[in-house]
């Protein structure tokens, strides 16, 4: 299995970040992977073992919209890190221990003017 990627469009340092939603999907069947008694946890950093500038989990950031579906969302937040390019991930542990990454991909911040 491999993880879907989104680059999210690049944006402006010290604006919000809107809300994104993601599903998780089986790539044999088609079908939604249940995340019902699942934790999820997603990493913001600099590529390279930069260190984290952001981490959150599901119900600190993220929120599963439909557990059967496979549904959740990346809420809203402040990007108030400095400009340049960052990594991400998310990762889901289910119930039984297994781990598996189904989302990964970039944010670009752009210097702004206003401080």
């Amino acid at each position: 299995m491999v993880p879907g990627v989104y680059n999210y469009e690049s944006q402006y340092r010290g604006d919000s970040l809107d809300e994104i939603e993601f599903a998780i999907i089986n790539d044999d069947t088609g079908l939604p992977i249940p995340l019902t008694g699942a934790t999820l946890k997603c990493q913001f950093r600099k590529p390279f073992n930069g260190s984290t500038v952001l981490e959150i989990t599901d119900g600190s950031g993220i929120t599963v919209t439909s557990a059967v579906n496979g549904m959740f969302v990346i809420d809203t937040f402040l990007i108030g890190w400095d400009a340049g390019l960052y990594v991400y991930d998310v990762e889901v542990t289910f119930g039984d221990g297994t781990v598996r990454t189904y989302v990964r991909g970039t944010l670009n911040l752009i210097s702004d003017s206003t401080i």
